[in-house]
């Protein structure tokens, strides 16, 4: 209806609803707990980039076997891993496959069709075949006892090479009769997300539904018999399968094999492609479960499959007919009444109506077995990697073809390596920081040569922090003596050395704790000795791994109790003589001593940093500017491209911004004053601006000059 007043004629004119409720929602400070480690893990399965998970999620990614401390996954990273989760820390999760672990599991399922003599049964008014009272056997046709037709089987097979997802084509079938050879159709392939032997136990079913279980408007539709598609896992090939409920709790979802069908009474597509692709897994849409999908997707071969059923169609199409025939039982009957046809001309039912044969069980949906096609009962040939399936409800197909490799400490190393070596290319995905999202590192007791790699994830980035360990795991129950501690902490330093703070400022490495020492699981969970970095990573994981991104300042663990040792017992080494520790001081190194006779704790938590006059030295001041570099990222991302605002009103809402971000967020320890500023050459380009912050922090207090001043009780008075 036009809006436009063209006279005085009397009218109402409605122009509807406009809405003024509306607001701009302003980005909420940034919520990311501020301890946020890094840890690299073999797992059961699970994607191969990074996540930050904790809890459910975690066990769901990664599979709860992965944290099990009795699995062949689980390894002294993973001991660090589940300890920082445990206290309700979220962590950034990394899986390694090894790289003998070979390829994605995988299938692809063949229609395998043999042209021969079908037996010619007698049949009764239903379709179904007609019994001989005298040897109990089905009867032939006495005129005609065979028909041309073909015997059907249907194969999965899988690879265990590298080969293209979805250029499977036909081959040589499983099936022969002596003269005449069979011939696989592909129909569907399937091909897991990720390496492992866990995808060999993903599978799936898909069951022929029968007539009183169809909406005819589905068929009418499409042309298209619909099936049901279910999902199964297992624990392993001895286990019995259960069904993966898709996101709506159904255990099976309708579909047929029909290109981009449409269903009738949603308008929704239900071609198996789109119902396999939207029904059970979810990464994306915050709205649904997060369900994270074992497949790369499916592949269905639709011009195969057409050709297979046009085979069967040209023998089926001449004894489809809707003219009555007297039957073996004396009754009439159609044979079209028999099938899920609609359409009695050869021409017309072979081009339109292939998808209403159901080529995979030989029977229509109302029972009756088609007249030129039969399922096999023979046992086909099959190789190592083929084996003749079911298409049936309880009967899930299952991938195979992968494996877990080398999952030993060797190849752990060698995979953690070729990560860190990614933290020193300016290039690599890992240096965007709105992404990789991690904040520390921790040494888990990886040997000399991995440890110096770790001191990459330093190196480009300035919102991180690496904690390393004098320990090396290899050394199982024994600890190194101190002298060969303090000498590995001098060659971390000096390769810590190569990672300068700021070239710019002359600022030296400031970034990196080196930690001496080792304790013993208080669970009894390993009698390997655990590195003292355990201990501060739990430590930093309850103070500073909220959700909400705030310290806790009830966890401060920068004096007692908070810095008495209770995640491991038996610290060594037990004793450190008084006149060492300045040189491991001077060294860098953090080291446990008793705190009374029963108790350790660390008498300081410094960093690398040379200078102990500085607030650079406090682990937790470092820590503090990691995270006031992520703040400051956050902000670039927030307020880049930014053209409505005056150079004043940005500064102000920049800083305003940043104090949001900073409300509460380190537990009242320092005083944090953001400023932006326009240098003279930010005036004459216009585009760029200098944001500035500026963090009080107190020194750590680690020397007290003690005295004792004796004086006469007189002398109070």
């Amino acid at each position: 209806m036009s809006n436009k007043i063209r006279n005085a004629s009397p009218q109402v004119i409605s122009l509807g609803t406009q809405d003024l409720s509306t607001r701009v929602v302003t980005p909420g400070p940034l919520e990311i707990p501020q301890h946020l480690p890094k840890s690299f893990v073999f797992a059961k399965k699970g994607p191969l980039t990074p996540n930050p998970v904790i809890g459910g999620s975690m066990l769901e990614m990664y599979g709860a076997e992965t944290f099990d401390v009795n699995s062949k996954y689980f390894n002294h990273s993973t001991r660090f891993a589940a300890g920082m989760a445990g206290m309700g820390n979220m962590i950034m999760v990394q899986r390694l496959v090894p790289d003998d672990a070979g390829v994605e599991a995988n299938m692809v399922i063949y229609v395998d069709l043999l042209p021969k003599q079908i037996p010619n049964y007698v049949r009764n008014s239903d379709g179904t075949y007609a019994i001989d009272s005298n040897t109990q056997d089905y009867k032939i046709d006495a005129t005609t006892p065979t028909i041309d037709g073909y015997e059907v089987k249907i194969v999965k097979e899988y690879v265990t090479d590298v080969t293209v997802f979805g250029t499977a084509t036909t081959k040589p079938g499983t099936m022969s009769d002596g003269t005449t050879s069979s011939t696989m159709y592909p129909v569907i392939e399937l091909k897991a997300a990720f390496q492992g032997s866990h995808y060999n136990n993903v599978g799936i079913s898909i069951e022929s539904l029968i007539a009183d279980d169809i909406d005819t408007r589905l068929i009418d539709a499409n042309k298209a018999l619909p099936f049901m598609l279910s999902i199964f896992n297992r624990e392993d090939n001895k286990s019995t399968p259960v069904v993966f409920k898709s996101l709506y709790g159904e255990p099976s979802v309708m579909f047929n094999f029909k290109e981009r069908s449409i269903n009738p009474l949603t308008e929704s597509r239900y071609d198996l492609e789109a119902v396999f692709d939207k029904n059970w897994y979810n990464e994306k849409n915050p709205l649904l479960p997060l369900k994270y999908n074992d497949f790369t997707g499916i592949k269905v071969y639709r011009q195969s499959l057409e050709t297979a059923m046009g085979l069967v169609m040209a023998t089926e199409a001449a004894h489809v007919t809707t003219e009555d025939q007297m039957w073996n039982d004396g009754l009439t009957s159609p044979t079209m009444s028999w099938f899920d046809f609609t359409v009695e001309d050869n021409a017309e039912l072979i081009a339109d109506e292939k998808y209403l044969l159901n080529i995979f069980n030989g029977k229509s949906s109302k029972g009756v077995n088609y007249f030129t096609l039969v399922v096999s009962d023979e046992t086909p040939t099959t190789t190592v990697t083929q084996r003749e399936v079911t298409f049936a409800k309880n009967t899930p197909i299952f991938m195979d073809g992968s494996s877990d490799g080398s999952v030993n400490s060797v190849m752990f190393e060698t995979l953690v390596r070729r990560e860190m070596a990614k933290y020193i290319d300016g290039d690599s995905e890992v240096i965007d920081t709105a992404i990789n999202i991690e904040s520390v590192l921790y040494d888990s007791g990886f040997s000399l040569e991995t440890k110096k790699e770790l001191c990459n994830f330093i190196a480009l980035r300035k919102d991180t922090a690496v904690v390393l360990s004098t320990h090396d795991i290899s050394l199982g129950e024994n600890s190194s003596p101190m002298s060969d501690q303090r000498a590995i902490a001098v060659a971390l330093k000096t390769r810590l050395k190569l990672t300068p703070e700021s070239d710019y400022f002359g600022t030296p490495v400031m970034r990196g704790i080196v930690v001496a020492g080792t304790g013993k699981a208080p669970d009894g969970s390993t009698t390997n000795r655990v590195p003292l970095t355990y201990v501060l990573a739990l430590k930093a994981a309850k103070m500073m791994g909220a959700g909400n991104g705030k310290w806790k300042g009830v966890e401060l663990f920068d004096k007692a109790p908070g810095n008495i040792i209770t995640e491991l017992i038996d610290p060594q080494p037990g004793f450190i003589p008084a006149g060492v520790k300045p040189v491991l001081w001077n060294d860098g190194i953090v080291w446990a001593q008793p705190y009374d006779r029963e108790q350790y704790h660390f008498p300081g938590i410094q960093t690398i940093y040379d200078n102990d006059t500085s607030v650079l030295n406090s682990f937790f001041t470092v820590m503090a500017i990691c995270t006031l570099n992520k703040i400051a990222q956050h902000t670039w991302r927030n307020y880049t491209g930014s053209t409505a605002l005056g150079q004043a009103e940005f500064a102000e809402e920049v800083v305003n911004f940043v104090n949001l971000n900073l409300k509460d967020k380190f537990a009242d320890m320092y005083t944090i004053i953001p400023e932006v500023v326009y240098t003279n050459a930010d005036e004459q380009r216009g585009y760029s601006w200098h944001l500035i912050i500026k963090i009080y922090a107190a020194n750590m207090k680690t020397v007290m000059v003690s005295e004792i001043h004796a004086l006469r009780s007189s002398d109070l008075a």
